[in-house]
């Protein structure tokens, strides 16, 4: 096990979507000292694979509304794009729209180590998602059947993740493991899908080296059969395509033992009610 990172607090302005700095004068947090941090339960994504000539997914001109998450004043986009699929033929842009946010934090130092945020295709999750229609965000967090569907191959989603700190790389690849490995073996075992061990391997020797900076931006586009498309800071990394680990990395967050409690899965899809789940009124409109 290598040693803690020293992540220093620090300023952090409210950031758009594409990470600029917002003139509003920045917040100020505690004093700018070291705090020792180990990752041991953080997930991030890979950070290894060279650029390529792909269209950064967090491009999207249809809608330049965004949320702030106010924990870390981290922008989100309310819709985005999934790029056509180049090995697909005929295979279009997906518009996903933003379902909810969260903050993962460090609680024995009391720190937030990134903001992350859940996008849905609109339509065909709330043909997966309609015994829902109607239920609170809280009442869906803790139903193990909503999970499940949310967790499911049957529609298209995004996962956004911005670091609101520096991170080690060998922290992030310790952290990978212990998040994903025992979820993928459930995965093996229980869900009898084609295990994901090498796929596990090929993701953590992306990100084992290098580093995640304060502001930098992972996504991950889900697609069906188990694909993962992950970019940073708006560059594509490659893709794996494996149902086990795309499940599994949807479980970390969204899953009956996510990375963080109820109440902030429960933020995670909190805007579910409001836009995919909204009930039609008595006229059908």
């Amino acid at each position: 096990m290598t040693s803690a990172s020293r992540i220093p607090l620090r300023r952090n302005p409210i950031r758009t979507a594409q990470h600029e700095v917002n003139p509003t004068p920045p917040r100020l947090f505690p004093s700018p000292q070291d705090i020792p941090m180990t990752l041991a339960l953080l997930l991030v994504a890979p950070l290894g694979f060279p650029p390529q000539l792909i269209t950064p997914a967090s491009q999207d001109t249809q809608d330049k509304r965004e949320v702030i998450e106010e924990r870390t004043e981290i922008a989100f986009p309310v819709l985005r794009t999934i790029p056509a699929d180049k090995d697909t033929k005929g295979s279009k842009a997906t518009v996903v729209e933003l379902a909810g946010l969260g903050v993962r934090d460090k609680y024995f130092v009391n720190a937030k180590v990134y903001a992350f945020g859940w996008y849905v295709e609109p339509k065909a999750a709330r043909k997966a998602l309609t015994p829902w229609i109607g239920k609170t965000p809280k009442e869906m967090s803790r139903d193990e059947k909503f999970s499940k569907a949310a967790c499911s191959d049957g529609f298209a989603k995004s996962l956004r993740l911005v670091f609101y700190r520096d991170v080690d790389g060998e922290d992030l690849a310790e952290a990978f493991d212990d998040s994903l490995e025992p979820r993928i073996k459930t995965a093996a075992k229980t869900m009898k899908m084609k295990d994901a061990t090498k796929e596990l391997a090929t993701f953590r020797a992306i990100f084992d080296a290098g580093e995640v900076k304060d502001g930098d931006e992972i996504i991950f586009d889900l697609g069906p059969g188990g694909r993962i498309d992950t970019y940073l800071r708006g560059k594509s990394a490659g893709r794996i395509v494996s149902p086990a680990l795309s499940w599994a990395l949807q479980d970390v967050y969204l899953g009956m033992d996510p990375i963080e409690d109820n109440e902030e899965k429960a933020r995670m899809i909190k805007r579910l009610p409001e836009t995919v789940l909204k009930p039609e009124s008595k006229n059908g409109k």
